[in-house]
């Protein structure tokens, strides 16, 4: 058995280098380091040296390093919110939460119902509803709960500011007290709902996607009196679903899906550059100025994987056999999940 796993590990590996072993344009290269299959990885409690990130693939979750340890995994029956502080495993109906840390251990138990859901580490819980929102701390207790008199479409946080969009066209922001910082209604459109939307991090920016016939993409920048609407764009393919939106981690780009474009946004000239994808966008890396975009997708012919820059041009693109992915990248060093398989790249550039 030995010997087919090393056997099966070395195919994968290659396979890998020829697809990813090559030179980009402006001197990028992926070079893989390692491959772990999680059927048969052995979890490494305690010993890492390094801080784990957290992972979702195929059925499992858990924690891992850029070196390929895994120091925590379980099957995945229902739901998780996870993220580099903890994580909360879910049913599809339940009367308790229960919040554990990233070594699995118990922390609390969270009386609350509806769905948890992690962003800018920060944790919350959706009512079953979606009419009400809870912020909880790292062990559970509430620190604030709004309740709303349409369904909530989007929850989107920074350290300080929560966006929150409903189907009836309203958005607020929320400040860490839980007071309502901002809000605006579109009257827009001859459907009026959020589809999606981001608050940068600094708290400058908001990104929204509204509307049907119109749908528009704004771009708002604070002022004195709150916040006003810098620029507008009409979508020409109108989605008629959640749209993925954020910024970038420098916060000088945004991003928006539509339907077969990823729109990219240069915040400073106001200018919307378009990337042609196919089927739904599972996942965006977008550190920010002078970086490469990376951009995992699924369509009816299976998974993709996209490097782009941040004007839009396509420097690399490729087909994965599978039918679950995961991208995590820290600086320079990689790991694509694919299916039950995960691979560590280090991308080089001159």
């Amino acid at each position: 058995m030995k010997v087919i796993k090393r056997f099966s590990v070395m195919l994968i590996f290659i396979t890998y280098f020829f697809v990813f072993g090559q030179q980009l344009p402006y001197e990028i290269t992926y070079i893989p380091l390692w491959v772990e299959d999680l059927k048969m990885a052995d979890v490494v409690v305690g010993n890492s040296e390094q801080s784990p990130e957290s992972f979702r693939l195929n059925g499992k979750y858990g924690y891992l390093c850029n070196n390929g340890e895994i120091t925590y995994m379980e099957d995945l029956l229902y739901g998780v919110a996870i993220d580099g502080n903890g994580f909360i495993s879910y049913s599809r109906q339940n009367d308790v939460l229960v919040i554990r840390d990233i070594d699995g251990r118990f922390l609390n138990t969270i009386e609350l119902t509806g769905y948890p859901f992690f962003s800018g580490d920060r944790r919350f819980v959706i009512s079953y509803d979606k009419n009400q929102v809870s912020e909880i701390n790292n062990i559970g207790t509430v620190v604030w709960q709004k309740t709303f008199s349409s369904s909530i479409t989007e929850v989107s946080a920074t350290p300080s500011l929560v966006f929150i969009g409903n189907v009836d066209g309203k958005f607020s922001l929320i400040d860490s007290m839980g007071e309502v910082a901002f809000s605006y209604t579109a009257k827009t459109s001859r459907i009026n709902a959020v589809y999606g939307g981001s608050v940068s991090e600094n708290g400058d920016y908001i990104l929204t996607v509204s509307g049907i016939d119109p749908q528009l993409i704004s771009l708002w920048s604070k002022n004195s009196d709150g916040y006003r609407v810098d620029a507008s764009w009409s979508i020409d393919k109108e989605l008629r679903r959640h749209a993925v939106t954020g910024f970038s981690e420098d916060g000088l780009f945004a991003f928006i899906e539509a339907e077969d474009e990823l729109f990219i946004l240069e915040i400073r000239k106001a200018k919307l550059n378009s990337v042609k994808i196919t089927g739904r966008l599972q996942s965006i890396n977008f550190p920010g100025s002078g970086e490469i975009v990376h951009v995992t997708g699924r369509d009816e012919d299976g998974l993709y994987l996209i490097a782009i820059e941040t004007s839009g041009n396509q420097l690399f693109y490729t087909r994965l056999a599978g039918t679950n992915s995961m991208f995590i990248r820290d600086q320079n060093k990689i790991i694509l999940g694919i299916d039950n398989k995960l691979i560590g790249f280090d991308m080089e550039s001159m």
